[in-house]
């Protein structure tokens, strides 16, 4: 238990400054949320103790409204929620207590995400390779990675791949044959798409069309 000996305004942060311990800093609404006014005095305050007391209750509802606010326009990871609520200034235990609600709640689900997040980059053209990139970006743990890649409609991913390959295959029709299958292949690798993947696809867009780079090649 300290006394608090002065509180200063620092912009969007408020300073209590004690003695025999180190300056509290606080995000200035959640200080203003804990005493229900927009002036807060040291006068007022004879110790510390009913004071973070105070504090941690306002800044884990804050947390959890900031983490809701921030879901409103689209789905999250949990690890997204986490690095946003630490950048806006929250403590650890106020992000600890939000995430974990949201989760018991099942608002935010990584499991949910990362299928979801795998059938929508998959009915896009992005092969599995880049998805998997991206849900590791996005802090996703690597045994739900490989729960939605085995759960992944693999054909649906073979049709979307096929049909990038009629795109780029009619984009370069003017090209020679053999600049056609290799930019073809190329462009879906950049996709994610894995090389073996990429030759089928072509070799499928190809016999579709008639192409005649197919059957010099096949």
């Amino acid at each position: 238990m300290s006394r608090v000996t002065d509180i200063q305004i620092d912009g969007r942060w408020v300073v209590i400054e004690r003695e025999n311990a180190e300056p509290l800093r606080v995000r200035k609404d959640i200080f203003n949320r804990a005493f229900n006014r927009a002036s807060p005095a040291a006068d007022d305050i004879e110790d510390d103790s009913q004071l973070l007391i105070d504090i941690a209750s306002a800044e884990k509802a804050s947390a959890l409204e900031a983490a809701l606010r921030y879901l409103a326009s689209r789905a999250r990871t949990t690890r997204e929620i986490e690095a946003h609520l630490n950048r806006v200034g929250y403590h650890e235990e106020a992000i600890a207590l939000a995430i974990d609600r949201l989760m018991r709640t099942d608002i935010v689900n990584d499991a949910r995400y990362a299928e979801e997040w795998t059938r929508a980059r998959t009915n896009r053209a992005i092969g599995a390779s880049r998805i998997r990139q991206e849900m590791r970006r996005k802090g996703i743990p690597e045994d739900i990675i490989k729960a939605a890649e085995l759960n992944a409609d693999t054909h649906q991913a073979a049709n979307a791949a096929v049909e990038l390959a009629r795109k780029t295959l009619r984009r370069l029709s003017s090209d020679e044959p053999s600049a056609r299958k290799r930019k073809t292949i190329q462009t879906l690798a950049r996709r994610g798409y894995s090389w073996e993947q990429a030759e089928e696809a072509y070799a499928n867009a190809a016999r579709e069309s008639g192409a005649h780079e197919f059957h010099e090649e096949f």
